[in-house]
């Protein structure tokens, strides 16, 4: 449909309905199917923008400063000053990347870097991965469990999974291990002491069997007695919030290994006499 040809009317004709209704219904039909709008062209508050010639989708400003997108009838998204909502199911494109930095350039994103397989990009750097078997962190980067201080775990070589908590010391875990290997180079450490009376102070202490009151399957284990161990090696012994007392089994070791260097002592001397 084109625009009906601009005439001027004159006062001794006469202009019938059907002329009339043809002339404006043509040129209005027209300026819709053909409207370009400017940066400058707006519309009235809630007035709707088809993007279908006149049927139910559009763009319309809802409510003051937020605007939605209509389809099918749908209010498909909603675009206020400070978010975006959206009605449906979020889709981006298969590799297509989810920018967090507010740059189309940037490098802070999420992306399907590969099927089925989520990758988290921040700074540039591939942070974090999320695939089918699991979420994976690259090799020497950090899992902090203390909000981003002095508490992590983290690859520090090839197969070797290192836990530092409060910042130094640390426990490796290698490749087939059955137990944690703690960092303990002389070269790290100041202040050595000898442990004094180490003999006497293990004879103080109670080796019991028993279980935990809480412990439903009555499974029986073998126990040092916290408050025990506190008042001869007070290191090995740390109070909870709650208020109990934890004690670090392995701290109790150069305890023993001293009592055991005295005996050894004590039984040389004793040798020597009888000799």
């Amino acid at each position: 449909m084109s625009w009906t040809t601009p005439r001027l009317w004159v006062a001794s004709e006469v202009v019938t309905a059907a002329i009339m209704n043809q002339h404006i219904g043509d040129n209005l039909s027209a300026l819709r199917a053909a409207a370009v709008f400017t940066e400058d062209s707006s519309l009235a508050a809630t007035k709707k923008f088809y993007l279908d010639g006149g049927g139910n989708t559009y763009l319309v400003e809802q409510s003051a400063d937020t605007v939605a997108l209509v389809t099918g009838a749908t209010t498909a998204m909603t675009l206020t000053p400070t978010a975006v909502s959206v009605g449906a199911d979020f889709v981006v494109p298969a590799t297509s990347k989810v920018r967090l930095d507010g740059n189309s350039s940037g490098d802070t994103y999420l992306a399907e870097s590969a099927a089925n397989v989520v990758t988290l990009t921040v700074g540039g750097i591939a942070s974090v991965i999320f695939g089918a078997a699991g979420i994976l962190l690259p090799a020497t980067l950090k899992l902090y469990v203390d909000g981003g201080g002095d508490t992590y775990i983290y690859e520090q070589s090839a197969n070797v999974l290192r836990c530092i908590s409060g910042g130094s010391g640390g426990v490796d875990l290698t490749s087939g291990a059955t137990s944690w290997a703690a960092v303990s180079d002389e070269r790290l450490k100041v202040i050595l002491e000898p442990i004094q009376d180490a003999g006497a102070k293990v004879a103080s202490l109670r080796a019991v069997i028993g279980r935990f009151a809480s412990d439903d399957d009555s499974r029986r284990r073998a126990f040092l007695i916290a408050q025990d161990v506190q008042r001869v090696l007070p290191e090995a012994v740390t109070e909870g919030e709650d208020g109990l007392l934890r004690l670090a089994y392995t701290d109790v070791i150069p305890l023993l290994v001293a009592a055991i260097t005295e005996l050894q002592t004590r039984l040389a001397a004793l040798e020597g006499r009888l000799a």
